[in-house]
């Protein structure tokens, strides 16, 4: 074949139906949907997508419905906005090293600062230099703030948000003030005024990243941030701003998680149903969706915490991908008593990387044109939509936040996501698969998030409880680590296996694998070969569990005449189908409800989990 022959020739066009009978024939006699994958928004994942699986027509990057970003060039004239969170006894000191160091944006955090050091540390940083992006809590420190940047020359066109959701704070404090509308009001009679003053700084969010923090999934993350959203762009309107001014204050934030493609079609989403929303005020072009992500702290861990990196560098890529504006990026040991200047320094130099070397900003969109990607947006616009519908219908997202209703979604999303955790269908690196049998206790920071007493003036409604995935792990380890006799625990946990060693390697693996999950110590015997050695290990151990892995045709001897104790801990780990059914035992598989057995095993030892 000549180079110009080569450069005509195509390769056969294949049908979807002729790759489905492939598929079929590879399957062996199973059906095609044992390849399909239902997420937690009940969306089933297929394992081919093609052009017939977009259902609307995707206009370019900077055209609305802003799918595909709300800049036409991406990144190259709107620069990511790095806004790495200052904490500490320093702040001055670590900002200024982070600007030195590539980051763009100034962010520090503001709710544990009184009001002379907060207005001291702005006369002292380049706030007219840098964009900011500081979200302030309860108190009037947004005030301070905007009241500060009024007086600074130079600032008429700077970017940068001084932000609050005070409904989200509402939800996160577990009160709601008694005349809330009074309080709505009064916020934006403020931000009407500091449109005036300060017209480029946003001064309102929605914060999603609570109730992601709490349980949520995609959808429902977007369809209340839409309810917040329509909720604030009406206060807005009441206090004389126009729909479009108001949209122009408000920045969206999200929790990015490690389910990658997810992610990265929930901004996508969210930025549709946003311009949506602005078609109903007639704002068909004003509507674009500014969105500050952040690294998820629901699915990090304590132990194993490098681990973290890794999650936090998959989420930052989605973050990008997704087209979001600001980006936090949480260290690998935010969970750890004592924060590491390495933590830090590692946080903030993977957007340098997405940025330097994998290019991302010079791409308008470097997710598009992925079948796969334009479907999953479909779906979750789709559901998002329907229930954000939903809600507004029954009031907006005030008033079932008052009647407990979200709360309730959340409690049910989070006992399902610490549900599959413990049976392993969501596998967590260190926690519940491949813990480190070798690592110590960590020393984890407690009270994350500090508890407010209600005043006189609010009445109670049940607040967002946040949840981490691996906490019950942590939680059954961490005695074991602390008050566990591991010479005790050796007595009493004995792993036994059936055969030659290559024959229960496999079982013993898996019982190794749970009880490290647990920090559980044991006793290995292996090679037994006939049910005089399995009994006389029985007999000789009272009072222990037993995990007996293998397989029971390979002993010997039946099993069937097995003569223990019918009240022995015996739990099985591989195949013993007559012993499981005539000897009451107990399966472990990799199924099993991981958190109930090591429970059991821990309190055997003494140890209340």
């Amino acid at each position: 074949m000549k180079i110009k022959d080569a450069k005509n020739d195509r390769f056969q066009q294949t049908t979807v139906e002729e790759w489905e009978k492939a598929v079929l024939k590879s399957l062996k006699g199973k059906e095609l949907d044992t390849l399909h994958t239902q997420t937690f928004e009940k969306i089933i994942l297929k394992p081919l997508y093609n052009l017939d699986s977009e259902k609307d027509e995707v206009p370019v990057p900077g055209k609305p419905p802003y799918t595909r970003g709300i800049y036409e060039n991406g990144y190259q004239h709107h620069p990511l906005k790095i806004c790495q969170v200052a904490t500490g006894s320093n702040i001055k000191g670590t900002i200024l090293e982070a600007l030195e160091n590539g980051q763009n944006t100034i962010s520090f955090d503001v709710n544990k600062m009184g009001s002379e050091e907060l207005i001291k540390l702005l006369n002292d940083l380049p706030i007219e230099d840098y964009p900011l992006f500081l979200q302030a809590g309860s108190g009037n420190r947004q005030e301070i703030i905007m009241e500060k940047l009024a007086e600074v020359n130079g600032l008429s066109d700077q970017q940068g948000a001084v932000v609050r959701d005070l409904i989200t704070e509402w939800a996160e404090r577990g009160s709601i003030p008694t005349k809330e509308n009074n309080a709505l009001s009064d916020w934006f009679h403020y931000i009407k005024n500091w449109n005036l003053s300060s017209p480029t700084i946003k001064t309102i969010l929605v914060n999603s990243r609570p109730y992601h923090e709490a349980g949520a999934d995609a959808v429902k993350e977007i369809a209340y941030s839409l309810s917040l959203g329509a909720h604030y762009v009406f206060e807005g309107m009441q206090a004389g701003l126009s729909a479009q001014e108001t949209a122009e204050k408000i920045i969206f934030s999200f929790s990015i998680d490690s389910s990658f493609f997810m992610q990265i079609a929930k901004l996508r989403a969210a930025r549709k149903l946003w311009f949506a929303v602005g078609k109903s005020y007639g704002q068909e072009n004003n509507f674009k969706m500014d969105i500050h992500a952040q690294t998820s702290l629901r699915n990090k861990t304590g132990f194993d915490h490098y681990v973290n990196l890794l999650r936090s560098t998959n989420e930052a890529l989605a973050a990008v991908i997704g087209n979001c504006q600001y980006l936090t990026v949480i260290p690998f040991d935010q969970l750890q008593r004592e924060k590491s200047s390495l933590g830090k320094r590692l946080a903030r130099n993977i957007p340098h990387i997405l940025r330097e070397e994998s290019m991302l900003m010079k791409t308008a969109d470097p997710g598009g044109g992925s079948y796969y990607l334009e479907a999953l947006t479909d779906e979750l616009c789709q559901q998002a939509w329907d229930q954000f519908i939903k809600l507004e219908k029954k009031g907006g997202i005030l008033s079932e936040l008052k009647k407990g209703q979200i709360q309730g979604e959340l409690t049910e999303l989070a006992k399902n996501r610490l549900s599959a955790v413990a049976i392993r269908k969501e596998k967590m690196v260190g926690t519940n698969v491949y813990a480190n049998p070798k690592e110590e206790r960590p020393d984890l920071a407690q009270n994350l998030i500090e508890t407010q007493s209600i005043q006189k003036s609010e009445k109670e409604i049940f607040p967002l409880k946040p949840i981490r995935l691996a906490s019950e792990f942590e939680a059954i380890r961490s005695m074991n680590l602390t008050w566990g006799n591991e010479m005790e625990q050796r007595q009493r946990i004995i792993v036994i296996g059936l055969g030659s060693v290559s024959q229960s390697k496999p079982y013993i693996d898996l019982s190794k694998e749970v009880l490290a999950a647990g920090g559980l110590s044991y006793t290995e015997r292996t090679g037994i070969v006939n049910q005089e050695m399995l009994e006389e290990i029985i007999r000789g151990c009272q009072g222990s569990y037993f995990l007996i892995c293998g397989d029971e045709n390979h002993l010997n001897t039946p099993l069937s005449n097995l003569k223990v104790d019918s009240n022995m801990h015996i739990y099985a780990v591989g195949n013993f189908d007559l012993a499981i059914k005539e000897f009451n035992w107990k399966k472990i598989d990799r199924h099993t409800n991981m958190i109930d057995l090591l429970t059991i095993l821990s309190s055997r030892q003494g140890v209340k989990a």
